[in-house]
């Protein structure tokens, strides 16, 4: 709205220049002027197509000006998805990244983890199995099928 204002006003003060160039041009290459018969005969005529013409191109110009304006938004707006979407998708591959690198230390650990606990079954079992009084009663035996896949067949670790 303060653009066509603007435009309105620029236009409003163009032609009054223009008008008073025109005047001061006649007066100084016609000298003494019939002032009604100059401006019915020649001012008015010219200044009502000028101004008609103006008022025709406002016109035709407006809605395509409109469209230009509605258009110029869409871009910005666009603009500023597009801006939040690159932000968004630079914090989502920060927080995959970290959460790639607590899996591999999770991975790390449960590794480290399975290797202790076949380390300390295997150490048990060797204790348990070479206790004499543990052999002798067959609880050895006993201990050593626990885990198997069946409880006939022995562990051999």
């Amino acid at each position: 709205m303060k653009n066509g204002i603007k435009y309105t006003l620029f236009s409003a003060g163009g032609l009054l220049g223009g008008v008073g160039i025109s005047a001061i041009v006649y007066l100084l290459t016609k000298g003494n002027v019939d002032w009604e018969n100059y401006l019915t005969a020649e001012l008015m005529p010219a200044l009502v197509s000028t101004t008609a013409s103006i008022g025709a191109l406002a016109l035709a110009v407006t809605p395509i000006i409109n469209k230009i304006n509605g258009t110029t938004s869409l871009f910005t707006q666009a603009t500023k998805d597009v801006n939040e979407s690159v932000a968004n998708t630079k914090e989502s591959q920060q927080v995959l990244a970290e959460r790639e690198e607590r899996i591999a230390s999770f991975q790390e650990e449960q590794k480290e983890l399975r290797e202790a606990v076949n380390n300390m079954n295997t150490m048990i079992r060797i204790a348990f199995t070479n206790m004499d009084e543990l052999v002798r009663k067959g609880m050895a035996k006993e201990i050593n099928k626990v885990g198997a896949k069946d409880e006939y067949s022995e562990t051999t670790d």
